[in-house]
């Protein structure tokens, strides 16, 4: 795509709903109408995140084409536009082309207890030959983190993941659409969750 195209003129509110609600339907002139008012809205929000034309373009075409799936799925009326839903959808596609690119590492203690000392403490409690017992309680603690992690609410639980596979907090909030605050309040409930759930257990 083109980054200066111009593209077809955005419906109004009231003709957005309508072509909202042909497409959920299964019209495909409406869809289209749909796809091409918002398609450089899309383009814009997928360089965003990726920084590569070719891969904003592959992401914006991959998201009409998850849309037009799942179209039924729109609620016709809700608060969020079908705009809003498309940039969701072109997201969570961003985040698992990111995961494809690189392995998913595990969530490590540290990366769960954070800053403030904890890296500096538990690094400090390691022997530098652990012996088999302390090898033991040291995968323990790890299957415990990971249970952990995996109860947390989901955003809270995507953040501190992406944060564990090295993205940084303005890259985190580049995939949510949201501003770094905003992360980092992500991060201080999953850490807080997480440092209780270890002192209990």
């Amino acid at each position: 795509m083109i980054p200066g195209k111009i593209e077809p003129s955005t419906p109004d509110a009231a003709e957005r709903e309508r072509l909202a609600e042909l497409a959920a339907r299964g019209d495909c002139d409406a869809f289209s109408r749909l796809a091409d008012a918002y398609r450089r809205h899309l383009w814009q929000h997928a360089h965003g995140l990726c920084r590569d034309e070719h891969r904003a373009d592959d992401l914006v075409q991959e998201t009409f084409l998850r849309a037009w799936q799942m179209r039924e799925s729109y609620v016709v009326g809700a608060s969020s536009s079908w705009l809003k839903w498309c940039k969701r959808i072109l997201q969570r596609l961003a985040i698992d082309e990111w995961r494809r690119d690189r392995a998913m590492p595990c969530v490590s203690l540290d990366a769960c207890l954070g800053d403030a000392g904890s890296r500096e403490s538990i690094a400090s409690l390691r022997d530098p030959a652990p012996l088999a017992h302390e090898r033991l309680r040291a995968k323990e603690d790890a299957e415990r983190a990971r249970r952990i992690v995996a109860a947390l609410p989901d955003r809270q639980r995507q953040v501190l993941s992406l944060l564990a596979e090295g993205h940084s907090r303005e890259e985190i909030g580049r995939m949510f659409g949201t501003a770094r605050n905003t992360v980092r309040i992500y991060l201080y409930r999953a850490r807080t969750a997480v440092r209780e759930s270890l002192a209990d257990s």
